[in-house]
């Protein structure tokens, strides 16, 4: 891992100020579409329970919503990470405060390591299922 002096500050250009500038605009974009899809999201739920079960389908309303469940649990965090370093990073900027920045590059590095870790554990579910596949046709 690299090694840093913590005794000397850093000092932005005026040039990366407005590229943290840009990128917090696109981030609280994106932030707030997160939330607005994972509201819908959270609005269909019973929607689709409802209309499964006014067609007879009693139960499978219940279970069809249970990726939707598990969509909206794994995506609420990084989201609220998102618009968390935007907020930060706008008082940041607009303040020359370094702490703020610190805040922002916090909730930056949480968010990017979720993400991180979400797609490890995609992969791995991927190479399980390949496996299992691999192993019935093998036996089929």
């Amino acid at each position: 891992m690299d090694s840093f002096n913590s005794n000397s500050p850093v000092e932005l250009t005026e040039g990366a100020i407005a590229h943290i500038s840009g990128i917090r605009k696109w981030t609280k974009f994106l932030s707030i579409l997160g939330f607005v899809f994972i509201g819908l999201m959270v609005v269909l739920i019973p929607v689709m329970i409802a209309s499964t079960s006014t067609m007879g389908l009693y139960g499978v309303g219940a279970f069809s919503a249970i990726p939707f469940i598990i969509i909206i649990a794994l995506y609420v965090y990084p989201i609220y990470t998102l618009y968390m370093f935007s907020k930060h990073s706008k008082l940041a900027v607009e303040g020359r405060n370094a702490n703020q920045y610190e805040i922002a590059f916090k909730f930056l590095k949480q968010h990017y390591q979720f993400m991180g870790i979400l797609a490890i554990i995609v992969l791995s579910i991927y190479a399980v299922m390949l496996l299992f596949g691999l192993l019935f046709a093998a036996f089929v």
